[in-house]
C-alpha cells in the first residue's frame, strides 16, 4: 500500500523493503513487489534476531515445499543410491 501511495510514503516503503527484504526485486514498484510476494510467499521467513530481516528459503523453493513444511528428513539431502554389485 505504501508503494502505491506515491510521494514520500512510497519512498519510505521502498527503503524499508530494500533494507528488510534483501531478496526482493531491486527495481520496480508495487507491482514488482506484489509479484515477488505471490511467487515466494511460501518460502519467505523472518529472522527476528539481529537485523529483523526476511529471507528467501532457496532450498524450499527449489524443492517446491513451503518453508514451514520443510523440516527434519524433508530438509535433509536425499541419501545417495548405491548400485547393486
Amino acid at each position: 500500500a505504501g508503494l502505491r501511495a506515491g510521494g514520500k510514503e512510497a519512498e519510505r516503503a521502498a527503503r524499508l523493503l530494500a533494507r528488510y527484504v534483501q531478496a526482493g526485486p531491486k527495481q520496480g514498484g508495487a507491482d514488482a513487489w506484489a509479484a515477488f510476494w505471490r511467487e515466494n510467499q511460501p518460502y519467505l521467513f523472518a529472522n527476528d534476531e539481529g537485523e529483523f530481516l526476511w529471507y528467501l528459503d532457496s532450498l524450499a523453493k527449489s524443492r517446491g515445499v513451503p518453508t514451514k513444511d520443510l523440516r527434519g528428513p524433508k530438509r535433509a539431502d536425499p541419501m545417495p543410491t548405491t548400485a547393486a554389485r
